[in-house]
């Protein structure tokens, strides 16, 4: 623990990591979009990230089904 907060994922999920510009480039998209994502339901960074990966791998599976 440091500062009093875990830095483990809460049971049920796998922390990533990624490379401060990619990081940065979706931060920079999520700004832009963020008032239309709220009307999707995405309200938060990690929201949009999330929503991100799923879209991808519904998009892959597609392509070998």
């Amino acid at each position: 623990m440091q500062g009093g907060t875990s830095l483990m994922p809460k049971a049920g999920f796998k922390s990533i990591t990624v490379s401060e510009n990619i990081y940065n480039e979706f931060h920079t998209q999520y700004e832009k979009k963020k008032d239309e994502l709220g009307l999707k339901g995405i309200s938060s960074f990690l929201g949009y990230i999330t929503s991100q990966l799923v879209e991808k791998l519904q998009q892959e599976n597609k392509k070998h089904v």
